[in-house]
């Protein structure tokens, strides 16, 4: 009778501290969700306010699921508005995750946009628009106008990364019509601003001029100088690539003097020098052009590259071979520093990515565990209250059971240790092998991708082709454009896109198999024209026989299929 009264008293107590440990989880609940309304609340006008009181939580890995997705999608809106950089803010991973298996259609359309927006500002343009994507599907069910124009926006700026400018085009128009749905005029503009600069892309002046001019008939009614400066900047660079140096000048100059900040003054000089230079006015593109290293963005490589780029051209000109090869020089060394940098920043976001994978796991079990032990004492309680009255021995042998479970758990858990260090040891040899070929195939990449670059900077300058293809290979060697080695890289990112041709029309020449990559991969006319070694009239005809040659009816119906294969 001692015993069971004994035994009585035992459970009474261990219910009792059972019962204050659930308050004290409420009342830890209860705060949590004071802090994070608040800084909802806070959020759009003072997002550094409501970062301070997320922050406040000191613990955020003990928080429930919810509580530790709404956490991070605070979180990682709070740093965005606050100017922030994002790209660390890789846990949004399991917000997304949370509300998508959840079905909570708004918070997982956010959470999939910044997920989507983080891997932006990794340069991982394909898994940004994956989460686009569902993003996208989400919103559509909230009826959430501002948000759906946030998520076309983007879409159209992953589209416009890729070269891919009619569907650039597109996803802008949506965003636009969904932002003026909301009723967000400013966003609207922006909207407006690169439907107009992918007009500007496709070489459609007039339709680029038009959205132009809506945004700048805005910034005469609210005094924005900055959009002002950054609208006359994006005229200046499309009348240059056409050609039209005085109008190119014009803008230029009004740009200049409505915003003095470095980064457009950087790109206004480049503009006036190529200007003045294509004008004869030799001394006055050196003027502007030395006038770039002053600018706050002059410590990126491919702000030197272009400068260097550009006074060679000027060197040349004053016919000082002398000082064009020291530039030359300049070059080849900064694109060297382009290629480590690409290279030494791909391995290390890989790891880490890894890494924070197997946070995400590892706090899903920790979450699963806890659940579980909650579930198994309220179990062991219940079952002590309902026996505990009669059979003493009972609950002895219980307690017996327990002890066992737990040597059996214990040896258990080393098992899955062992396993786990196995598991490990076998990631690491997967993932060494998978950065060596990733390795490879960036490095093949970045040679496309700078091409283009060297190509644009050239072609909006000079029609003199032969010329660039001489200074072309000065600097990048006969070997640049390998097709050998070029062909696998365009395969393996376009589904086998070079075997398909063959296979399709076994009777392309080596030149046509390379144009319809070129079209395939986003470049636009002019660099083709620059890497193949054509002038920009002459890639038109040979763009024109290879549309009649492949039996299309027109170059529309040609690009389409290109992009489709």
């Amino acid at each position: 009778m001692i015993n069971g009264y004994y035994y009585i008293r035992i459970t009474i107590v261990s219910m009792l501290m059972v019962f204050t440990a659930l308050c004290s989880c409420n009342r830890y609940q209860n705060k949590n969700t004071q802090i994070f309304q608040q800084a909802e609340q806070l959020l759009a006008e003072y997002p550094d306010s409501a970062l301070s009181f997320i922050q406040s939580i000191e613990h955020p890995e003990k928080l429930s699921k919810n509580e530790y997705a709404k956490y991070w999608l605070l979180k990682i809106q709070a740093h965005e508005k606050t100017g922030a950089n994002i790209k660390d803010d890789s846990l949004i991973h399991i917000s997304a995750t949370y509300y998508s298996q959840a079905r909570d259609s708004l918070n997982a359309a956010k959470a999939n946009l910044y997920t989507a927006r983080v891997h932006f500002a990794r340069n991982d343009n394909e898994k940004a628009m994956k989460y686009l994507l569902i993003a996208k599907d989400f919103a559509e069910g909230t009826k959430n106008n501002d948000l759906l124009g946030s998520i076309y926006y983007n879409i159209g700026n992953a589209y416009n990364r890729n070269r891919n400018y009619n569907k650039a085009l597109e996803s802008f128009k949506i965003s636009q019509d969904y932002y003026s749905k909301s009723k967000n005029k400013v966003k609207e503009i922006l909207t407006l601003e690169y439907i107009g600069a992918m007009f500007a892309e496709e070489a459609e002046q007039d339709s680029a001029l038009y959205y132009y001019q809506q945004v700048l008939d805005y910034t005469n009614n609210t005094g924005d100088d900055g959009l002002m400066a950054r609208i006359n900047r994006r005229m200046a660079c499309m009348f240059l690539d056409l050609e039209q140096y005085a109008k190119a000048r014009e803008q230029a100059e009004i740009s200049m003097e409505k915003d003095k900040t470095d980064e457009q003054a950087l790109w206004n000089n480049w503009v006036l020098s190529n200007c003045l230079l294509q004008e004869g006015d030799i001394e006055g593109a050196a003027k502007y052009a030395k006038g770039m290293p002053d600018r706050k963005y002059w410590d990126q490589p491919e702000s030197k590259l272009l400068y260097h780029t550009l006074m060679s051209k000027i060197y040349e000109a004053k016919d000082d071979p002398e000082s064009s090869l020291q530039e030359t020089k300049m070059i080849n060394q900064l694109q060297d520093q382009i290629y480590k940098t690409a290279m030494n920043n791909s391995i290390p976001y890989i790891r880490e990515l890894h890494e924070k994978e197997q946070m995400e796991k590892i706090y899903n079990r920790i979450t699963e565990h806890r659940l579980k032990l909650i579930i198994l004492v309220i179990f062991i309680l219940l079952l002590a209250v309902r026996t505990g009255w009669f059979v003493t021995n009972y609950i002895k042998r219980k307690k017996d059971e327990l002890q066992e479970a737990g040597q059996t758990l214990t040896t258990f858990r080393e098992m899955l240790s062992k396993q786990a260090i196995q598991l490990q040891e076998y990631n690491q040899v997967l993932s060494e092998r998978d950065e060596k070929n990733e390795q490879l195939r960036n490095f093949l990449m970045d040679k496309l991708d700078i091409a283009r670059k060297v190509a644009q900077m050239n072609v909006v300058s000079s029609n003199n082709t032969k010329e660039f293809m001489i200074q072309f290979q000065k600097v990048f060697g006969k070997n640049m454009m390998d097709w050998e080695n070029i062909y696998p890289v365009i395969n393996d990112l376009y589904d086998g896109f070079v075997d398909k041709i063959k296979r399709i029309y076994p009777d392309l020449s080596n030149k046509d198999l390379q144009l319809c990559c070129f079209v395939r991969a986003g470049f636009r006319s002019d660099e083709q024209a620059g890497l193949l070694g054509y002038t920009q009239n002459s890639i038109r005809v040979k763009r024109t026989q290879l549309v009649k040659k492949m039996k299309f009816d027109n170059a529309e119906a040609f690009h389409s299929y290109l992009m489709k294969v």
